[in-house]
């Protein structure tokens, strides 16, 4: 009967503060530890544990304060995953392509992912394959300059629709955190008064995370 009551009691306060949990699996069994970053943006992170992974298999939990992203790597080759930790996820860890693994149990992970390939697809790729098709051909010959030309107009196109897609996103999507990662994925405090104005736009809920606040100075 104590035994019930502990883990009754050790549930709800679990849910009280937001106890969620990591775990999955890896198809390398060699692979002895994960390291769990939270990722404050695209220049620094921050060690959170040291995940041991015991036959493939590997499991954490903690309380968390907030919805926010967070990576984990494979120490032997530095491959990483980027996630959105917002519920119990499990994880199905291709070691050796990280960007192929499941992420399962995680809305906001699927919606961040949805977010990058799309805007790669449309202005990443268009690019990559003019690239490709310059390599085929001798630069001497006429249609590398033409081709050139098309790759040059192409890119600086590309370069404009990538920079849109995110505002309008972000415009479109206030209540997101994928919308406030955007903003502050490349710096939390060197931003432009045009990224200050889209964070004063979100949700009242999301200016109220850390990541806003440090924009924003409250």
């Amino acid at each position: 009967m104590k035994v019930f009551l502990f883990l009754l009691f050790f549930s709800i306060d679990a849910l009280a503060n937001n106890f969620y949990s990591i775990s999955g699996r890896l198809d390398d069994r060699s692979i002895r530890f994960l390291y769990l970053y939270k990722f404050e943006n695209l220049f620094s992170r921050k060690l959170v544990y040291r995940i041991p992974v015991i036959d493939g298999n590997f499991y954490y939990a903690a309380s968390l304060e907030e919805t926010d992203a967070y990576q984990l790597q494979n120490p032997a080759n530095k491959y990483t995953i980027i996630f959105v930790w917002d519920n119990n996820i499990i994880f199905d860890i291709n070691a050796e392509s990280f960007t192929d693994s499941v992420v399962k149990n995680s809305s906001l992970t699927k919606e961040l992912r949805s977010f990058d390939s799309t805007r790669i697809a449309q202005f990443i790729e268009p690019v990559r394959r003019l690239d490709t098709l310059l390599t085929l051909i001798d630069s001497r010959n006429y249609y590398y300059i033409q081709l050139k030309n098309k790759r040059d107009s192409t890119f600086n196109a590309c370069q404009k629709g990538y920079a849109l897609y995110g505002v309008n996103y972000i415009k479109n999507h206030p209540d997101s955190f994928i919308s406030l990662l955007q903003i502050t994925y490349c710096a939390t405090v060197f931003v432009s008064d045009e990224d200050r104005k889209l964070i004063q736009s979100l949700s009242e809920r999301l200016r109220k995370h850390s990541r806003a606040r440090k924009v924003l100075g409250g």
